[in-house]
């Protein structure tokens, strides 16, 4: 027989169980345990057998077993002795025949056939059993049987009485994982096979509830999880597992009745583990059929295991007997309890003591415990407790009790326990105080608790930085606690040789604002930038490390378009931009193209829609780093008609310049036109260098003049409530209304639109944009000097738009140079 001896005294938290609700399990029961006297007893054994014979009104008691033997004693390890009990003495029947000794024999009264059918057990020295025996009161008659089960010890066996047979939970087949389930019928054992069985165990309680039917089997010990605590009910048919909003401690060597005087379940005792505790216990429970409760009686047996029980019908009595304490040394009871509704108990001495409790794990301040702590209390007087009310000081919190709560008592010798959760406040130390008040002499008991908060631990990072040479920056420092926004700390950012302390916002972001970079070259920089944070009273220091951080410092430079040609007629362009960092705003040491990659995207609007291209700056120079470079792209033919070319760099962060706009054109192989295309002033009406302004256009006659033209030039304007933006005002013809004039001064004359859009974002500024105004275009072919130019646009209401130079006395614009790019007329 498999024996478990445990002794062991938990000093850290259990987290196997949920925290106890408080009292959720417990019943106001007149139910109470008594003591009862007796002049003979019989010797102290653990796992005998006991059935009541309500025939003759008698507790039949058999075998067991004292196996941590004591060669001091006339008692051997293993007895075979019968005894009976009357409700006031105990009495040795000595047959003439009777069954070996046995340990954890199961025995159940057949109310039918009036005997008591003992089954199985477990030899000294050897084997368990599969015989079955019987007990009519007068002698012991061994059964012989053409089918039995298997040998079983602690078998959990009960008899039914409303289909009249025993009911057996037999050890699993072999590799099987289920139990086998057996009944008896008087004359055989048959096995049955329900849809449904519980797992295999043994040291189970059972007993058959007369009212509902039904044999209640609850806990035991399992092979691989250990101690159990389901419920399962037979019906005579199939088995099914039953669940509880509260249910006893997990459990193996208890014992079970059913009360037909209450209507319940009775369960006592036995060998459990909870949360800082483990082993036997004295507690008990009652099972209604759908619910467990927890019975708080005045008095109680002193905790133990494998001990008998049975029912008394004719007393309306539980009767408990023998069983042990499973620690060393090891102690076998003598003692007879009876459990009813006529038992009181003296008032006695109570007095409530703490035992001990278990500690918390360090965890971060503002974070709760996810285990908890537990506290455990002993009645260590001579009487019931009465605990009016309990309470908790300091970082704690009680989250679960099964200490009862006036006017359930707590009988002397039983143990219970808080439970509390930590949630510390600060760093260090954190101690409470647990008090349960009571009718004890001091009136109440305290137990001291602690826990220790940790510094909450912080995380800083500092997002990539970018800036131009000599420029300033926006430095981002983010910064978390427990993985939360820490806002409203201070945070030092440190760059360049200055430094800032910076408060963080909601979101745990500092940001300094005009982070100079004056005095460091272009390029890239890692750890560059530090950021701390020097903690607090509840978070931890941190710092971003010399690795912690990126910055950019992007070489100034010139973008210039230096493509081979403007207007073509069949061939493709040649795009090509020259890249210049020796600016005065630049670095004096250029940065090397062929190290830090620096790319120019280059976009072509025109009628064939949007066309992109990309390339690589390359040095001038094979063998030195000369801060001049370029960058060039071969397009095939474009469609006839005015284009728009934007060159950026991009796909970098390591050199910055404005954009560079040119218009090209694909002028027609044949026939007669006016085309031109190139770069102009931004604002030509100021006569600056900036090239980012174009024009391109291309007119055709035809059977109906058709053309078009695109003109664009940049300004800074008032967008509305005062807003200035700088703008791209972009001219478009709509017709061409006039062809005139001979190859070295055409002219065109024709309508057009205008569209203001941000050079920032891109936003279209509608209010600001309108149609249906005229357009006049003059040329003057220069030969080999520069092409010259005067444009006019007019509103609808006649008052000019802008134009490319002063006016004449007419009102004709004067014509302007062009930066760079060229006219072909040929009319």
């Amino acid at each position: 027989m498999a024996r478990l001896r445990v002794s062991l005294t938990i000093v850290f938290v259990i987290t196997t169980f949920s925290a106890l609700s408080a009292n959720a399990e417990t019943t106001n029961s007149i139910l109470n345990w008594g003591a009862i006297s007796t002049t003979t007893a019989p010797p102290g054994r653990e796992f005998a057998a006991m059935s009541y014979d309500l025939g003759r009104g008698r507790t039949v008691l058999f075998g067991g077993d004292q196996f941590i033997y004591n060669p001091g004693t006339s008692v051997p390890p293993y007895l075979g002795d019968t005894w009976e009990w009357d409700g006031t003495s105990w009495t040795n029947v000595t047959p003439s025949l009777s069954p070996p000794p046995l340990s954890g024999a199961s025995m159940a009264y057949d109310s039918r056939r009036g005997v008591s059918v003992l089954f199985g057990g477990n030899l000294r020295f050897g084997p368990n059993t599969s015989d079955t025996w019987e007990w009519d009161g007068a002698g012991w008659t061994k059964r012989s049987l053409v089918v039995s089960p298997p040998p079983a010890s602690l078998a959990p066996m009960a008899y039914d009485s409303a289909r009249g047979e025993i009911v057996l939970l037999g050890p699993p087949p072999q590799f099987g994982s289920l139990a086998t389930t057996w009944t008896y019928d008087g004359s055989n054992w048959t096995q049955r096979f329900p849809a449904t069985s519980p797992p295999e165990r043994f040291g189970a309680s059972i007993a058959f509830d007369s009212v509902r039917a039904r044999v209640v089997l609850f806990g035991g010990h399992n092979s691989s999880s250990g101690r159990l605590n389901d419920t399962w009910e037979w019906d005579g048919t199939n088995w099914t597992q039953r669940n509880s909003n509260a249910v006893p401690f997990p459990r193996w060597g208890a014992a079970m009745v059913f009360d037909s005087n209450v209507g319940k379940t009775i369960l006592f005792g036995g060998d459990h583990l909870r949360p800082l505790a483990l082993g036997s216990v004295n507690d008990t429970w009652a099972w209604d059929g759908n619910q467990w409760t927890r019975v708080w009686t005045d008095a109680a047996p002193i905790g133990r295991i494998g001990h008998s029980m049975a029912y008394d019908s004719a007393r309306n009595r539980s009767v408990v007997f023998g069983g042990t304490n499973v620690v060393s040394p090891q102690v076998y009871y003598t003692d007879t309890w009876e459990l009813g509704t006529d038992i009181t108990t003296p008032t006695g001495s109570p007095d409530l003591v703490f035992s001990h409790a278990s500690g918390f794990r360090p965890i971060p301040v503002g974070t709760t415990s996810s285990d908890f702590g537990v506290a455990l209390f002993t009645s260590s007087g001579t009487g019931p407790v009465s605990i009016s009310s309990m309470s908790i000081t300091g970082d704690f919190t009680i989250i679960g009790t099964d200490c009862p709560l006036a006017p359930d008592k707590l009988a002397a010798g039983t143990i219970c326990t808080v439970s509390f959760n930590f949630t510390p406040t600060a760093v260090g130390l954190r101690t409470g105080t647990l008090t349960l008040n009571d009718n004890g002499p001091q009136g109440s008991v305290s137990a001291q608790v602690s826990g220790e908060g940790l510094a909450i631990s912080t995380s800083l990072s500092v997002a990539t930085a970018a800036a131009t040479y000599g420029g300033t920056t926006n430095i981002s420092a983010t910064l978390t606690g427990g993985g939360k926004p820490l806002a409203g700390a201070p945070v030092q950012i440190s760059l360049n040789g200055a430094s800032v302390t910076v408060t963080t916002d909601a979101s745990g972001m500092a940001i300094w604002v005009g982070a100079s970079v004056a005095g460091m070259h272009a390029g890239d920089y890692v750890g560059a930038i530090q950021a701390s944070f020097a903690g607090d009273s509840t978070h931890s220091p941190t710092q971003t490390g010399p690795f912690g951080s990126y910055l950019v410092i992007a070489q100034i430079g010139a973008l210039v378009y230096a493509g081979d040609f403007y207007v073509a007629d069949t061939t493709g362009p040649n795009l090509s931009v020259a890249v210049d960092q020796r600016t005065p705003a630049s670095d004096p040491q250029p940065i090397d193209f062929s190290t830090r990659p620096v790319w120019v995207r280059f976009e072509i609007t025109g009628p064939g829609g949007l066309i992109t291209a990309e390339a690589r700056v390359t040095d001038d120079s094979d063998w030195s780093s000369t801060g001049r470079g370029h960058a060039s792209v071969s397009l095939p033919a474009l469609s006839d008609g005015a284009y728009m070319l934007r060159a950026q760099t991009e796909f970098t962060q390591f050199l910055v310049s404005e954009d560079t706009r040119v218009g090209l054109v694909s002028a027609p192989a044949k026939g007669a036109f006016i085309a031109g295309a190139g770069a102009i002033a931004a604002d030509p009406s100021a006569s600056t260098g900036d090239t980012r302004g174009y024009f391109s256009l291309e007119f055709t006659p035809g059977r109906s003049i058709d053309g078009s033209m695109t003109y664009s030039y940049r300004t800074r304007m008032d967008v509305g409530g005062g807003a200035m933006r700088d703008v791209d005002v972009l001219v478009n013809s709509v017709d061409v209304t006039t062809l005139n004039g001979g190859k070295s001064t055409p002219t065109a004359i024709g309508h057009f639109s205008v569209s203001v859009v941000d050079a920032s974002t891109g936003v279209v500024y509608s209010n600001l944009g309108f149609g249906g105004g005229t357009f006049r275009l003059t040329a003057i072919d220069g030969g080999k000097q520069a092409d010259l130019f005067g444009i006019a646009v007019y509103r609808p209401d006649g008052s000019l738009f802008h134009a490319t130079g002063a006016l004449d006395h007419s009102g004709d614009a004067q014509s302007g140079a062009i930066v760079s790019g060229n006219i072909v007329s040929k009319l």
